[in-house]
């Protein structure tokens, strides 16, 4: 059975992107109007059609012109190591751009925690684990290609946070005070009532994606406890979105990349090249660390008329994060995809869907909306022991029903199963 990446939605009328923007409410302000740019010489090949979504938010901010990065063919972004220098005074060490890392999946079998007591030991025990992959280091990106003839982001980062998932998030006192955050961190709190800022973090019991969450899981809408993503009214915070808003239409969403041939194999470049071959679009949910070691990937996702959103920079779950780390993780990711493609995403997506309503809270106060995935409609595509099963699994949704948001992941673990079977 020859089975294409994209093979997941190509029987129903898969229309992820449009239905998002169908289900989201008018922007306060308008989209940006596009202003087209020369064309480089060489290049011969015609822009793509580009979707009909707003690749902007809504917050008080400059809203640029999109770039002309569709009308010139997929390009190649060199991202040489820079010199480590120190600067003077107190201030983060800015290091040599390091190697790229993979993210590993979770460890199955781990204890099952029935007590805070455990809970904290547990995450005592993680975050000694994280340690140990060593402290982290802000680096220096002057040297990354950047778009052109776009207006200046503000406050736009002159070092960047540590790209190595591994080592958690970010935590580097000069980069949670630098004025990208303190802006941030200002919009949040005109927007956000005190007790909702002052909602506990939970605790973060692995190296990766589970938490014992300290609140109320009812009250404050923790969706991983209860799956709720409408919080109430009185809250004042918008809902989740975890469906299209059409029948018989396919949400095709991948989350974690980019990734290239240097780190992955298969990469998102061979996703972008099956998903072209079946003429599908799809909203790519992409994380801050891997855009420094595959900027070419992300150009090619937008060029070829893909959505971009973001997933946070180190992929780490928001509800045990302080208020100053939840900006921190959405606008560092924010300040990379504009410094490379001049646009600002609308969407994201909470890694784990770890979210609650401290979390929505600050998620809207920065402009943008948060999408889950409709909960039964999770491709399981992380865990090597739904492989088997994986593709005749997700065969059964081409049915009728109403429309839906599905979760997969731009990694090599599906990709490979996906192209070789």
């Amino acid at each position: 059975m020859h089975v294409k990446v994209a093979l997941l939605a190509s029987a129903l009328a898969v229309a992820a992107v449009p239905a998002f923007a169908q289900q989201t409410r008018s922007p306060a302000v308008p989209p940006p109007t596009v202003v087209p740019q020369p064309t480089p010489q060489q290049s011969t090949v015609p822009a793509p059609p580009r979707p009909t979504v707003i690749v902007t938010a809504t917050v008080p901010m400059p809203l640029p012109p999109k770039p002309t990065v569709p009308s010139r063919p997929p390009v190649t972004v060199v991202v040489p190591p820079p010199a480590p220098t120190t600067p003077a005074g107190p201030g983060p060490v800015v290091v040599t751009l390091p190697a790229a890392t993979a993210t590993a999946t979770p460890v199955p079998g781990e204890e099952v925690i029935t007590t805070v007591e455990q809970a904290r030991a547990a995450a005592a025990a993680a975050a000694a684990r994280i340690a140990a992959e060593g402290a982290q280091a802000a680096i220096n990106l002057d040297n990354l290609a950047t778009v052109q003839g776009v207006p200046a982001y503000p406050n736009m980062p002159t070092v960047w946070p540590d790209p190595n998932e591994s080592r958690g998030a970010i935590n580097i006192p000069e980069l949670l005070k630098a004025p990208l955050v303190v802006a941030g961190m200002a919009k949040v709190t005109a927007a956000v009532s005190p007790a909702l800022l002052e909602i506990p973090p939970s605790l973060h019991t692995d190296q990766y994606g589970r938490v014992w969450y300290t609140g109320n899981t009812a009250q404050n809408c923790h969706w991983p406890s209860t799956k709720c993503h409408t919080p109430d009214a009185s809250v004042g915070v918008l809902p989740d979105i975890t469906s299209c808003p059409a029948p018989n239409t396919y949400g095709l969403t991948y989350d974690d990349g980019p990734s290239n041939a240097a780190n992955a194999s298969p990469s998102s470049l061979d996703l972008l090249t099956a998903l072209a071959q079946q003429q599908q679009k799809a909203t790519f949910f992409v994380v801050g660390g891997p855009i420094v070691f595959a900027p070419e990937a992300l150009v090619r996702m937008y060029a070829e008329g893909h959505e971009i959103a973001v997933h946070s920079w180190t992929h780490s779950p928001l509800t045990t994060l302080t208020n100053e780390q939840i900006v921190a993780e959405i606008l560092y990711t924010e300040a990379l995809i504009y410094k490379i493609l001049g646009v600002r995403p609308r969407y994201f997506r909470p890694p784990y869907g770890d979210v609650d309503n401290r979390v929505r809270a600050i998620i809207g106060a920065l402009g943008y909306e948060s999408i889950l995935w409709t909960d039964v409609k999770d491709t399981m595509d992380t865990s090597p022991a739904q492989f088997p099963t994986l593709v005749t699994n997700v065969q059964t949704w081409f049915v009728q029903q109403p429309g839906f948001i599905a979760l997969q992941h731009s990694r090599k673990s599906i990709l490979r199963l996906l192209v070789q079977t």
